[in-house]
């Protein structure tokens, strides 16, 4: 119902496909199993996915995600990951705003870091994350970038 809401208030079209745009995105987040489990019966972290199943559902073009990653589990952010591949295939564009190097990665063809509020680097995710500076201001010593690095 909570995501239903949220295609209702902007797609006007019948209820049956409201509530297979939810469901999709609901099977997207590997959040079935809690598809009849009341909002208030949730974690914090199940809730997050609830909001972001509520702003896949509506099939946006452009998707802002603000650190989405926080507070999840392993098996969470796996699940958010693969979403945000899945919409990057379908056509959606997606900015996001993180701090785990690894959903950057994992996510990303093009990364702009800011430092202090400037451009450090802009570029393929390849490239940006071998770069000297940003491995100084955001991912710290060599040892750290390596872990980060492999796959």
């Amino acid at each position: 119902e909570n995501i239903i809401i949220g295609i209702a208030s902007i797609v006007s079209r019948e209820r049956t496909q409201w509530e297979q745009q939810a469901r999709q995105a609901i099977e997207l987040l590997g959040m079935s199993r809690y598809l009849l489990v009341p909002v208030d019966q949730l974690s914090m972290a199940q809730r997050k996915l609830i909001d972001l199943a509520r702003a896949i559902a509506i099939k946006p073009r452009v998707l802002l995600l603000d650190e989405v990653m926080t507070g999840l589990t392993g098996e969470e952010m796996l699940h958010v990951v693969t979403a945000i591949n899945t919409l990057k295939k379908m056509g959606t564009s997606i900015v996001i705003i993180e701090h785990l190097v690894k959903v950057i990665r994992d996510t990303c063809e093009r990364i702009v870091v800011l430092d202090s509020g400037a451009v450090l680097a802009d570029g393929l995710s390849k490239d940006v994350l071998r770069d000297p500076r940003v491995i100084k201001a955001y991912l710290g010593d060599e040892e750290f970038y390596a872990g980060v690095n492999s796959n």
